[in-house]
């Protein structure tokens, strides 16, 4: 078993947080909130989904990036 970081996702019917391992990035044991978690961990955030939180809805983590290209 290899070290993995965290993610606390909040439930999206109770907004508990429910966390989430990710094998993407560093694997430092770090946990991070959705908000501020690094987009490489963000890449393996569905790794073990769908999750299912205590209030018994499962939902997964839908990643969606904006690339702006501006000049300088």
């Amino acid at each position: 078993m290899g070290c993995y970081d965290t993610v606390i996702v909040p439930c999206p019917l109770c907004g508990r947080g429910y966390g989430a391992q990710s094998k993407g990035g560093e694997c430092e044991l770090a946990t991070y909130t959705i908000e501020n978690a690094p987009g490489d961990v963000v890449s393996d955030i569905n790794r073990h989904a769908p999750f299912e939180c205590e209030c018994g809805a499962e939902f997964v983590v839908r990643v969606q990036y904006l690339i702006n290209v501006e000049l300088l």
